[in-house]
């Protein structure tokens, strides 16, 4: 059973979406999510989880590395394709070289058995890393970028 993301996450607090066929992730994660004021959305399968990444907003998702190999690209591909461009957790045994690596687009690998104080961490800082994505754009406190030719920067670094 799947729970929906149907208006978007409330953006004032991290919210994740986790993707397991395994009832003791959704255990784990429940528990874990209930010491604070984050919201934790679940699908067991891939195709729940690509109807809730169409459906809304998922800014952190967490997926169990054992997705079978399908599954796994059409939630990357849904990933890539989404505008919100939410942030990939990733469940490893051991935190060991996973055939979904962090150079596949995952943010971070949670390993297992997880350290709940690691994994908190993990969630926090792929929620804080995507809303700052989401509203980075022209800033008034941020000076603009300069940009200088091969030109100008010869004749700068020139030693006379």
């Amino acid at each position: 059973m799947a729970t929906s993301i149907s208006a978007g996450p409330d953006e004032r607090v991290a919210t994740a979406l986790l993707v397991s066929p395994h009832r003791d992730d959704h255990f784990y994660f429940d528990a874990l999510f209930s010491r604070t004021n984050w919201q934790l959305h679940h699908a067991y399968t891939s195709d729940d989880a690509l109807a809730m990444l169409d459906a809304g907003l998922a800014p952190v998702i967490i997926v169990d590395e054992k997705l079978d190999g399908e599954a796994w690209d059409a939630l990357l591909e849904a990933i890539r394709r989404s505008p919100a461009s939410p942030k990939l957790l990733v469940t490893s045994l051991l935190g060991g070289p996973s055939s979904h690596s962090l150079d596949e687009g995952a943010y971070d690998i949670l390993a297992r058995p997880m350290v709940q104080a690691e994994v908190l961490h993990s969630i926090s800082m792929a929620w804080l890393a995507w809303k700052c994505e989401r509203y980075a754009g022209p800033s008034p406190l941020r000076p603009p970028q300069v940009t200088a030719t091969p030109a100008a920067a010869s004749a700068t670094n020139t030693i006379e």
